[in-house]
């Protein structure tokens, strides 16, 4: 995958793309796109095709964003990557790859932003992925890397041991954990990993016909 990071510069829109996204008035919508609310918020889903347009004009831009690169920060690079499903653009696969590859904080979202726009790398990318050797590294990302396998029935999800990956965290990896601490900040964020993609992929199931018409 080929890297253009600087050329990109989605830093510079940071601060903008939260404010084309806006607030309730108390809390921005961003806030929303973080669990499934947004089904719940015609508003957000209105401000994000909203967002969509305006990065439409400038692709270099989003796909830095959608990158999750150095200075995006995860706000930005969640609403970019759901502002790419909101309006069905097919144009930065790679872009979401990185992302993922980056380790971001919101990889389930990106995750399930890959797996609806683009199956095909998903699965490859995901398949792939689950064979690491360092597959534990990332609790979150590896669980959300299965979910979505396995929403898109590739056999590779069959290959994987869920479970037994759920049930067994490798050691600590810095000596500022304590081995039960670890394990129970491994467990919960593996957790997360699935039960976030798993939902938001349901979510965005049922919103993306409505979008085609809207």
């Amino acid at each position: 995958m080929e890297h253009i990071t600087d050329s990109r510069n989605g830093g510079a829109l940071k601060g903008e793309i939260l404010e084309w996204l806006g607030t309730d008035g108390k809390r921005s919508y961003y806030l929303a796109l973080l669990s499934p609310q947004y089904t719940k918020s015609p508003e957000a889903l209105i401000r994000l095709k909203d967002v969509a347009q305006r990065l439409a004009q400038l692709p270099e831009q989003w796909d830095g964003l959608v990158s999750g690169q150095v200075g995006v920060g995860w706000r930005t690079n969640l609403v970019a990557a759901y502002a790419l499903l909101i309006a069905q653009n097919k144009d930065h696969g790679d872009a979401l790859v990185e992302s993922l590859e980056r380790k971001t904080w919101v990889s389930p979202q990106i995750a399930v932003t890959l797996g609806l726009l683009h199956p095909e790398i998903a699965i490859a990318y995901f398949s792939e992925l689950l064979t690491r050797s360092d597959v534990a590294a990332d609790p979150k990302r590896t669980a959300a890397a299965y979910q979505i396998l396995s929403a898109l029935g590739s056999s590779a999800a069959a290959k994987f041991n869920y479970e037994a990956f759920a049930a067994h965290p490798p050691p600590p990896t810095a000596e500022a954990y304590s081995a039960n601490s670890w394990d129970s900040y491994w467990r919960m964020d593996c957790t997360a990993g699935f039960t976030i993609a798993e939902a938001h992929w349901e979510a965005w199931k049922n919103i993306l016909p409505l979008t085609l018409y809207s």
